[in-house]
């Protein structure tokens, strides 16, 4: 039986498709779901990655006339109106946006991972820069259905993607236990990738 990895990228990440093919040539008992908020025409070598794009009225929020229907649980309703609050403002620095747009995105993204975590059910789940608001609600589906999550950014060595079971930055393994990362060997090909 083969498990799936659903891979988040709402960040709309231009060079992740290579990582994701050199993933999937390596393994050939995991299958790869990508939630692909750039939409790219990229096309794996191997079936055993498939592509889903979120509708246009989620990462374009903007562009649409906002269809607002309010979780009833108080505890969603208010987290989904502070990432919107967030969108909002990430939406304000390059496009003219409402709140109710950005808090139309963001419900439709809430529901749209939820409905790809029950329909794919994935061993493990990898979020694409935790920080992006988007990204946020992802991770909040994932925690509400109780999906195991890792997070997924650029590497400290050129070159390198770093995934960490704790979060990004402050949140990760590095930050909360420096000592046993200072502790690790770096490998001869760590140094000759970096230069």
């Amino acid at each position: 039986e083969s498990r799936q990895i659903l891979w988040i990228d709402y960040a709309q990440v231009q060079d992740k498709y290579e990582f994701v093919s050199k993933l999937a040539d390596s393994n050939a008992s995991l299958n790869y779901v990508l939630l692909d908020g750039f939409k790219s025409s990229y096309r794996f070598s191997t079936n055993q990655v498939r592509v889903i794009n979120p509708p246009d009225s989620i990462c374009r929020c903007f562009e649409y006339q906002p269809k607002i229907s309010l979780p009833t649980d108080p505890y969603i309703r208010a987290t989904l109106q502070a990432y919107a609050a967030q969108y909002h403002y990430l939406l304000q620095e390059r496009e003219e946006a409402t709140y109710e747009q950005a808090l139309a995105g963001v419900i439709q993204a809430y529901q749209f991972t939820s409905d790809v975590l029950r329909a794919y059910q994935p061993h493990l789940t990898a979020i694409w820069n935790e920080f992006y608001p988007l990204s946020r609600v992802a991770q909040f589906a994932c925690d509400m259905m109780k999906a195991k999550t890792v997070y997924l950014e650029y590497g400290l060595l050129p070159g390198t993607i770093q995934i960490d079971c704790l979060g990004q930055v402050g949140e990760s393994w590095i930050a909360r236990q420096p000592k046993e990362f200072h502790s690790l060997d770096i490998m001869p090909t760590d140094v000759q990738r970096a230069r």
